[in-house]
């Protein structure tokens, strides 16, 4: 996925399933456990600005501070899904 660099991307680092489960509309779903969250991440733009979240904060943290060790320069942590809908001002939904 491609941005520019004024585009904020929300990314929802936990599993599929709890994706599925309920997740911040307009988020795209990168499972933090999944061997391959790097290479996925190194698909990303890294001019754009991304705010991530997870179940607690606790993975979001870990994969805020890959993604700053990768290059990318604007990564925020948001921690849980209800704190990211509540500083993003969006509604949550389920489903993909």
């Amino acid at each position: 996925m491609t941005a520019s660099k004024d585009q904020t991307v929300i990314l929802d680092v936990r599993t599929p399933e709890e994706y599925q489960d309920i997740h911040v509309k307009g988020s795209q779903n990168i499972d933090w456990n999944q061997a391959d969250f790097k290479d996925r991440v190194l698909l990303l733009d890294k001019k754009a600005c991304y705010k991530v979240y997870c179940r607690s904060g606790n993975r979001s943290g870990r994969a805020m501070e890959l993604m700053k060790s990768l290059g990318f320069q604007n990564v925020e942590n948001l921690g849980s899904v209800s704190e990211a809908a509540q500083k993003l001002n969006l509604d949550c939904e389920s489903g993909s």
